[in-house]
């Protein structure tokens, strides 16, 4: 059911909403609704609420009224804004289009100042806040082309494919100034966190639309040939991804364990299995980004500036957490330097892991009985012993 927003004439405020609800609640009283199962019932109260709802935020609008200026409006610049006129705009709302009534005041040669505009801290486009924090969600779980049924579906705002791909790029113009503007709760923080100040940093590749693909890589898959016309065989997934460089700082507390603890998690032996578990210390203040703008040497410099935002004092451990790839340390080794940090280099157990089996499988073949003994606990603790 669609209802007029109220004009001025109408004295009672949210009188419209009062006509809304009363004729909801008559439908819910009617025959027909009374026989309905509570799976329809959900399905009526989904739609018809969120129309309630939606006259509800109108009526509340309309009560506001078009903010007109109680002095004279002066913009930018010192620029006098002398002419008034009442003006509308359709806002698209998670609940459904509303319409505000606002006074525009505007100077020949200036853009016009709207002071309810700036009070409702309205968006420049026709979706809301709301929707658009939607949008930004459901993209990256999924497709554009559900994220735009999931909108559909859960908000009373159609929103067509282009504008969700908008939405979820307009939605994060502001990243890097929002973590700029933590730096002073990063300072009074700092005192409260735990010792330990680890940084970690790694790139994951990610599929590209071919226009989309740095021009050097977009000429290499150009260049490509397919041998079978349903999938692309052994090698041909190449030149198809750009690298995303992600980024993570976090406080820590010391969890000091011996290099036999370190390998029992990785399969419990029985002498092992009776052991009580150690509750590990939880990162505190974790940030995680990442960029495939930006090259890797500048989101590793973020990640710098980031950590000494959590540190200023440089009172704390510094780690650096990486899985041995030689680019990736030569650009976390050359920060350090610059930012004249003392900083622990710790290699990921997974990857030196893959190295092991590696090699085990260089010296054995694979499926010999020797290698499946290098992934047991037992030998890994004599390995551990062996290089302490």
């Amino acid at each position: 059911m669609q209802i007029e927003a109220r004009t001025a004439a109408d004295e009672k405020p949210f009188f419209r909403s009062g006509q809304v609800f009363d004729a909801l609640a008559r439908r819910l009283a009617s025959r027909g609704t009374l026989e309905m199962t509570h799976g329809d019932l959900e399905r009526l109260l989904d739609k018809e609420g969120r129309e309630l709802i939606r006259q509800l935020l109108q009526d509340h609008l309309d009560l506001r009224g078009p903010g007109e200026a109680r002095g004279e409006v002066v913009g930018a610049r010192d620029v006098r804004r002398p002419h008034a006129r009442l003006r509308e705009r359709k806002v698209k709302t998670i609940f459904g289009q509303v319409l505000v009534s606002r006074t525009g005041y505007s100077a020949h040669g200036a853009d016009t100042l709207f002071p309810r505009d700036a009070e409702l801290n309205l968006p420049p486009q026709l979706y809301s806040h709301g929707v658009e924090r939607r949008a930004a969600e459901e993209v990256v779980k999924t497709s554009f082309d559900q994220a735009v049924t999931a909108l559909a579906s859960n908000t009373g705002a159609a929103v067509a494919k282009r504008q969700v791909e908008e939405l979820a790029a307009y939605a994060a113009r502001d990243f890097d100034t929002f973590y700029d503007g933590r730096s002073a709760d990063s300072v009074r923080e700092a005192a409260r966190t735990s010792e330990i100040l680890a940084l970690s940093t790694d790139a994951k590749g990610i599929v590209m639309r071919p226009e989309d693909l740095r021009e050097a890589t977009r000429k290499a898959a150009a260049k490509r040939t397919h041998k079978l016309d349903k999938r692309l065989s052994r090698g041909e997934k190449r030149n198809t991804k750009r690298m995303a460089q992600v980024a993570a700082v976090y406080t820590i507390a010391a969890f000091v364990r011996a290099p036999e603890d370190i390998v029992t998690e990785l399969g419990p032996t029985p002498d092992t299995d009776d052991r009580a578990a150690v509750p590990r210390p939880r990162a505190e203040h974790k940030r995680v980004w990442a960029s495939v703008d930006k090259p890797p040497r500048a989101v590793v410099e973020q990640m710098f500036e980031e950590a000494k935002k959590r540190d200023p004092a440089r009172n704390k451990h510094w780690v650096a957490l990486v899985d041995g790839n030689p680019s990736q340390l030569a650009l976390i080794k050359r920060a350090a330097k610059q930012h004249d940090v003392e900083l622990t280099i710790v290699l990921d157990l997974m990857h030196v892991l893959e190295y092991v089996w590696k090699a085990g499988f260089a010296l054995h073949g694979e499926g010999d009985p020797k290698d499946r003994a290098l992934g047991q606990p037992a030998a890994a603790r004599d390995s551990a012993r062996a290089l302490q």
